[in-house]
């Protein structure tokens, strides 16, 4: 009786989330099978890494490791945006308010560029809480999005950290609100974080692979993660070889060294860093030796939720001043490359006095003069 009772009292087993590698797509049919056997579910399929991700009872984690055609087995890692909340304040609605040119989009110079360059034809997917979909500052910039979260569902921002991302590429230039770095490149919003910004390495991953299909010119990825992943990396690699500029925001752990994001770290992304309206590193900004370049990221005026603006801080905000640079250069000369892209940027760039490349990159980014001089 006593081990009845006992044996009554077991907790229940633990559902775990995992990613599966599979060798090659016939491995990944038998595995998706050998799943169901076992007693777990297959959550979604991640075909350009022959990849499976599925849930199934801790106990049963033995039987995964030891299924034939597997070549890895990973953790869905968490990603959140690089945003820091606290630094915010609400703003006026577009009727009460004129139209600015907030303080960063200045700083570095795209009105000057406007003239010959606003981003137009440019495809910039954001990858990130999705955008609001029916904001007045957006519209006529947005273009087909997707929804790694609930397949089927729009890419209607429930949080407001993709819509503020989206704002300061492309706010429409149309006397209210505000106007972005490249106000006629058309957004792709790419929902793979929740109404809490945060989200799982899975979600990411299709994120991405859902772009490449879609042959997107840049993606702009302000979030990250802490921990390396072997398929990220690879997913990663594979949209940089079909041509997709990626700009990853370095990450909010300053002042502290080797403090860089996946997946900023990465060498196929651009690696963004924030100032401040001083021209100084913010203290927040993530260091390390993979930082490329610097953007405004501090009070960031920008698109967001219910038709209005806000004002935030982060390497988030920093990451689509570069993302919209880089569109008004494309918008000129489609075929850059990344590493043409890097060369223009560098060349360009403002070196920010007192701060190492750890901090700052090759500097400052200057929009108007990377578009006058160096994209013919």
């Amino acid at each position: 009786m006593f081990d009845k009772l006992k044996l009554k009292r077991q907790p229940k087993p633990e559902t775990i989330r995992k990613i599966l590698i599979c060798q090659s797509n016939a491995d990944l049919i038998q595995c998706r099978k050998h799943i169901h056997r076992i007693g777990g579910t297959v959550v979604k399929e991640l075909p350009l890494v022959n990849g499976l991700v599925c849930e199934l009872p801790d106990v049963l984690m033995y039987e995964l490791e030891s299924t034939s055609g597997v070549k890895r087995i990973e953790d869905d890692i968490k990603f959140h945006t690089s945003c820091l909340n606290y630094f915010f304040r609400r703003r006026s609605s577009p009727q009460q308010k004129p139209q600015e040119v907030g303080w960063g989009v200045r700083r570095i110079g795209a009105p000057e560029a406007w003239p010959i360059s606003r981003g137009a034809q440019v495809a910039v997917a954001v990858i990130d809480t999705g955008v609001q979909l029916d904001h007045p500052d957006l519209q006529g910039r947005l273009g087909k999005g997707f929804n790694a979260i609930s397949t089927g569902r729009s890419a209607n921002d429930d949080n407001g950290h993709g819509t503020h991302v989206a704002g300061i590429i492309a706010a429409a230039d149309n006397d209210i609100g505000v106007v972005g770095v490249a106000p006629e490149v058309i957004i792709h919003p790419v929902k793979v974080l929740d109404s809490t910004g945060a989200g799982s390495l899975s979600d990411v991953i299709e994120g991405l692979q859902w772009c490449i299909e879609q042959k997107v010119d840049l993606i702009n990825m302000s979030l990250g993660a802490r921990q390396d992943s072997e398929t990220f990396r690879e997913m990663i690699k594979l949209a940089a070889e079909r041509g997709i500029i990626i700009v990853a925001a370095a990450g909010n752990s300053g002042p502290a060294m080797d403090s860089i994001d996946y997946p900023a770290r990465y060498p196929e992304t651009i690696a963004v860093a924030a100032s401040d309206q001083q021209d100084a590193i913010a203290d927040f900004s993530s260091r390390g030796r993979e930082v490329d370049i610097t953007a405004p990221g501090v009070e960031i005026p920008s698109t967001y939720l219910k038709g209005e603006y806000r004002s935030l801080s982060g390497t988030s905000m920093a990451t689509p001043h570069i993302t919209g640079t880089i569109a008004l250069l494309k918008a000129r000369k489609a075929e850059l490359d990344l590493a043409e892209i890097k060369a223009i940027l560098r060349r360009s760039a403002y070196r920010l006095p007192n701060f190492a490349p750890e901090y700052q990159g090759v500097g400052l980014v200057q929009a108007g003069v990377a578009v006058n001089k160096y994209s013919e």
